[in-house]
């Protein structure tokens, strides 16, 4: 199994400060602004490349995931589709779509991920693939741990500074308000 992830954050240069009282807001508050954040970033490139779709994308439910090695990931599951995962120590979307539903619709815990198209969930005392619907055995079960090692150090290696500081209520979240529309109209210029 090669590793193959694609990490996206937000275009975060030091302009414009989006919250300046971070020692109020609590981790999940934190947390749940830069997915506002990363929503309507995603949601402005897609009505900009899908003009006629025309759907508002709202957070309708924030769920904890875990790697096999026991790193934490969150998942917002928007309404009326769409769906985000957030690597929580490098600050991170490594995986996300505005279009597609939540591959762990329907299911609340014991839920795992092991980079994209990979998702798990534990049942019974057992772990369940959710696209398969197969059961992993234990070899599986090691060979997934030592896949998300390697995803963990790749996405520590390449953590966003600002994003995981503001996480941490170490520094306020930076948006650059016009990056993302610059990037729309090259996008769009590019097809």
């Amino acid at each position: 199994m090669s590793i193959s992830l694609s990490l996206t954050s937000l275009s975060f240069p030091a302009s414009a400060t989006k919250n300046s009282v971070i020692a109020k807001a609590s981790k999940t508050q934190r947390i749940n602004t830069v997915f506002v954040e990363k929503i309507e970033e995603m949601q402005m490139v897609d009505e900009l490349l899908h003009p006629h779709y025309g759907i508002k994308l709202k957070i309708h439910e924030i769920k904890n995931i875990l790697d096999f090695d026991g790193n934490e990931y969150t998942l917002v599951e928007c309404k009326p589709t769409g769906y985000f995962i957030f690597h929580n120590e490098s600050g991170n979307f490594v995986e996300y779509s505005v279009r597609t539903i939540s591959p762990y619709l329907a299911k609340r815990d014991s839920l795992y991920y092991s980079g994209p198209g990979q998702y798990f969930y534990y049942d019974q005392q057992t772990t369940i693939d959710l696209i398969t619907g197969n059961k992993l055995t234990e070899q599986d079960i090691i060979l997934e741990q030592e896949e998300s090692k390697k995803i963990q150090d790749l996405l520590v290696e390449n953590t966003n500074k600002n994003v995981s500081d503001y996480i941490d209520g170490i520094a306020p979240l930076k948006v650059d308000q016009n990056s993302t529309l610059k990037n729309q109209m090259a996008l769009r210029r590019s097809f």
